[in-house]
């Protein structure tokens, strides 16, 4: 049946079960006068007719509670519509308990609460409301030590048990009002099963009590229930085949289900109001066909049953990390015929990555049947998560986009443990046709514009930015945004860069990936992080010969990209080197670098490569001191701590350095094989301060040579220990006439203590924030 047909049927239904329910009152109207009318069971039952029929909600059922409770305790404490002059205690207490009742019902009513909701609403009604009722009934002699007076009020009052119920009934009221649950899925044993007994089996419940406590509740109950409880009686047991049936064949039906048993219970409704008048002649044979009315109008299928709605909620509640309702928002799409295939390949056309992955991992899917898979592959690759059953999704590729398939490939190599999958991958990347093969040059002589206009785990190679010792950087586009990937030289570093990084750095990253990228996230000071795409094996058979691998699917970082280029770019143009500005422009660059630092060492990593070329703009600056420190101050131009891939665990294994800006003691805890430090940072951001406002290294050539022979030795396996304790010597020679002429002398005092040759007499990177902080005021 059509979702159209079925919205129909609902809304037909919603005006016949309102017609019937005022129908049933009309008919059933005694000659009593309007005001006697409101006190009447009649007048109950048809409020909770059309409440289950228009609103069926554990808050509208609250409101009518109330309301009920304020007209059985208007007729319970008699006509208040004395003169002013005739109001006593009691009446007044009534007034304003009623009053009160009232607001705060309404007021709750349309209150979106929590669990403090409750707390409130209980407290206002015990503080405010009961003691008013307590006051109505048994008068200010009796109020000021109710407690003590409650088992004599019991014995001796008869008035005792209905003060109760009422106040029972007030609170009742309260705590269903604010109950305000989430929109949930309509389902045959929750929403049909168990809803449709309820309403008869608490109201005959609820009659029996009345009958035998002799409570007198007869806003709520007929006063003549021996001629109604038996077939009440009847009414509750038989409604109890509500919950067979949504167990039953039609529990993947729910809709059908809800909207067939309500179309019955009107139809009984009707018939039995008409056989009633015709049988019974007490007047209350509404009372039956009423809660018939109730019952059918609460399983109405209302809200969410729009299958654009339930995915608009699947995605809400996604986002927010509510997998539980999510899995009852599928099953319940997955019922009226919409699979969780349809979804996935639905959701990731729009756009909606997280909601498409987040189904493709926890159910199956036949990817054969979707018309477009690239959209999802796109997903996969931006976020790095894969579905569970990914070799299936690459067979399907193979067979329809081979291209796509090659690009998942690529990723499954760097992200995938299963040596299944990953040998799928690699049997995809590794069969080409005759006409794509290129004659590659070996990693030697390797030619980075070879990845020129290709596309690598989604994103498009635009152009070559340039080549260090340690990687290719390139300029590359997704989604019409610009981004740098950094792709390493797998071969032996050039001897021209000062950077030494062995072929392990970026192995190492593999198990790093994404707390790195969650660090770079943590700060707009730090050059975003958006994709590690390593695999050691991956290297391994690259190095090994296969460049058809560092081709396709090469080690790569993802990063931000910076427009604005390094700081060591900056230092060329005289115009702002020179100019007055030039101090406070250091110092706020340092502060930058400083607060990106505090958050990597705050997260246990140290960085181990700060320098000018790490340091970066996200836009050009300007071109003299003025028009720098003014982009800089107003944030139009961000300074931003780049290059986090070398990072390692505080107390983890180094590998690289940067001779110019690493203290002696990070060599040697590099060729010791001692632990990365914090404090290793704090220098070279001072080294980096010191070549901004000098344009000279800070580490003298002879330190430099002397750390470069030290890791020469150690590579010969000679004796380089000599050689490094020469190099620390000849920096605590330097350290002691070092000087920074012409500079703000809290500047230079910072610095200073930064380089110092002694680690634990460095500053943290948090001191070295609050001291430019101070500079910069």
């Amino acid at each position: 049946m059509s979702q159209r047909l079925l919205a129909k049927w609902s809304t037909s239904l919603k005006i016949v079960g309102a017609i019937e329910a005022i129908t049933i009152a009309f008919l059933s109207l005694s000659k009593d006068s309007p005001q006697t009318l409101l006190y009447t069971p009649l007048t109950f039952l048809t409020l909770l007719s059309l409440g289950s029929v228009l609103k069926h909600s554990l808050k509208t059922y609250g409101l009518i509670v109330s309301v009920s409770t304020v007209f059985l305790f208007s007729e319970t404490m008699g006509d208040l519509s004395m003169n002013v002059n005739q109001l006593n205690v009691k009446a007044l207490a009534s007034i304003l308990a009623s009053v009160l009742l009232i607001i705060i019902s309404f007021l709750l009513y349309f209150h979106k609460g929590t669990w403090k909701t409750f707390v409130v609403s209980s407290l206002l009604y015990l503080l405010l409301v009961s003691p008013l009722i307590w006051l109505a009934f048994f008068g200010f002699e009796n109020y000021v030590h109710p407690i003590l007076n409650l088992w004599a009020s019991i014995e001796n009052s008869p008035s005792f048990p209905t003060y109760a119920s009422i106040s029972l009934l007030g609170l009742i009221a309260f705590l269903m009002l604010s109950y305000s649950p989430g929109v949930k899925p309509f389902q045959s044993f929750r929403s049909v099963g168990l809803t449709y007994p309820s309403i008869i089996l608490i109201y005959s419940a609820s009659a029996l009590l009345n009958q035998e406590l002799s409570l007198n509740l007869t806003t709520m109950f007929p006063s003549n229930v021996t001629i109604t409880f038996p077939p009440l009686l009847w009414l509750a047991v038989i409604s109890l085949i509500s919950i067979p049936l949504s167990l039953s064949s039609l529990k993947d039906r729910p809709l059908v289900l809800g909207l067939s048993l309500a179309s019955a219970s009107f139809a009984a409704s009707a018939l039995i109001f008409i056989l009633s008048k015709l049988v019974f002649t007490s007047g209350y044979d509404y009372v039956i066909p009423l809660l018939l009315t109730s019952s059918g109008g609460s399983v109405i299928p209302r809200g969410i049953t729009d299958p654009d709605k339930v995915k608009s909620r699947l995605i809400s509640v996604l986002k927010q990390g509510n997998y539980g309702s999510a899995r009852r928002y599928v099953n319940f799409l997955n019922s009226i015929g919409v699979t969780p295939t349809e979804l996935v390949c639905q959701l990731s056309r729009e756009g909606n990555c997280e909601a498409s992955l987040w189904l493709a991992s926890s159910y199956k899917v036949e990817y054969d049947s979707c018309g477009d898979l690239k959209a999802l592959v796109n997903c996969i690759l931006a976020s790095g998560k894969f579905p569970r059953d990914v070799s299936q999704l690459l067979v399907a590729l193979e067979r329809r986009d081979r291209l796509t398939a090659e690009k998942l490939a690529g990723l499954v190599l760097a992200k995938t443990d299963d040596e299944r999958t990953r040998e799928m991958a690699r049997r995809l990347i590794s069969t080409r046709k005759v006409e794509e093969r290129v004659d590659l040059p070996s990693l030697s002589n390797w030619d980075p514009s070879l990845w020129i206009n290709r596309e690598l785990y989604g994103y498009q190679v635009k152009s070559f930015v340039g080549k260090g010792g340690t990687a290719y950087v390139f300029l590359t586009e997704r989604g019409g945004a610009k981004y740098a990937m950094k792709i390493p030289l797998l071969t032996a570093s050039s001897n021209a860069e000062r950077t030494r990084l062995s072929k392990s750095t970026f192995t190492d990253l593999a198990g790093e990936s994404s707390k790195l990228q969650e660090i770079s996230a943590k700060t707009d000071d730090m050059v975003t992080l958006y994709g590690i795409f390593v695999d050691r094996t991956t290297i391994k058979e690259i190095l090994s010969g296969n460049l058809e691998l560092y081709l396709k699917s090469p080690p790569a970082m993802v990063m931000e990209y910076m427009e604005g280029g390094d700081a060591e770019s900056i230092l060329s143009n005289q115009n702002v080197f020179y100019s007055a500005q030039w101090e406070r422009i250091v110092a706020f660059i340092l502060l930058k670098v400083a607060k990106a630092l505090s958050v990597v060492h705050s997260e246990g990593y140290v960085h181990l490569d700060v320098k000018t070329k790490n340091v970066f703009f996200t836009s050009n600056p300007g071109s003299t001191g003025g028009e720098v420190l003014q982009s800089l101050l107003t944030g139009r131009v961000k300074v931003k701590l780049g290059d986090l891939g070398a990072s390692r665990r505080v107390g983890g294994t180094i590998d690289q350095y940067t001779p110019e800006y690493c203290p002696v003691d990070q060599v040697e805890a590099m060729l010791n094989r001692g632990g990365a430090s914090p404090k290793m940072d704090v220098f070279s951001l001072g080294a980096t301060g010191y070549k901004l406002l000098t344009g000279r290294a800070l580490n003298p050539v002879n330190v430099i040579n002397l750390m470069d022979k030290a890791v020469e030795d150690y590579v010969e396996k000679r004796d380089y220990k000599q050689t490094l304790a020469q190099a620390s010597l000849n920096y605590q020679r330097f350290y002691m006439t070092l000087s920074l002429k012409d500079v703000n002398q809290d500047l230079a005092k910072l610095i200073k203590e930064m380089v110092n040759p002694d680690p634990t007499r460095r500053p943290s990177a948090h001191q070295v924030v609050s001291a430019l902080s101070s500079t910069l005021r």
